[in-house]
């Protein structure tokens, strides 16, 4: 089903991330967590901002948000809910996660014109339009190199 059919009245996270604030729908998150990332490797995607390990497993960091190439940075993330056993785990870095909210309409596409990824879709919640993340499109433009653009 997709995510429009799915989102209206859907519980989301919604989370502060750079400057600005992002609805994460709740059901795709596992927990927030706490983990530390190596750079990303050369060539890696433009939202992927680094490589780290949680619970024995490696997850790759996704940030909306640019940052310096650090060797090693402390993030806290939204752990994803994995998709049928694939690895390696998706976590979306998040500088803090304040509530939850409801979707009151259907989140839809950006404009053409806009510099916004595809999967960065625009909600209604609380009556306010807000970025909603569809997460399945980010983590399929992402894997393949699309990247969503």
């Amino acid at each position: 089903m997709p995510v429009r059919e799915r989102a209206r009245g859907q519980l989301c996270l919604e989370c502060r991330v750079g400057a600005g604030v992002v609805l994460v729908p709740a059901i795709e998150v596992e927990r927030l967590a706490e983990y530390v990332v190596g750079a990303p490797p050369p060539g890696a995607p433009r939202y992927v901002a680094g490589i780290g390990s949680l619970d024995d497993e490696v997850v790759l960091s996704l940030s909306l948000v640019p940052h310096p190439r650090a060797r090693r940075r402390e993030v806290h993330g939204l752990l994803l809910v994995r998709a049928h056993g694939e690895a390696p785990r998706w976590a979306l870095e998040v500088a803090a996660s304040a509530s939850f909210v409801r979707v009151d309409d259907e989140p839809v596409d950006p404009p053409p014109s806009s510099s916004h990824p595809p999967w960065l879709q625009i909600a209604v919640a609380d009556g306010a339009r807000r970025p909603f993340v569809d997460v399945h499109r980010m983590v399929r433009c992402i894997a393949s190199g699309e990247e969503g653009r």
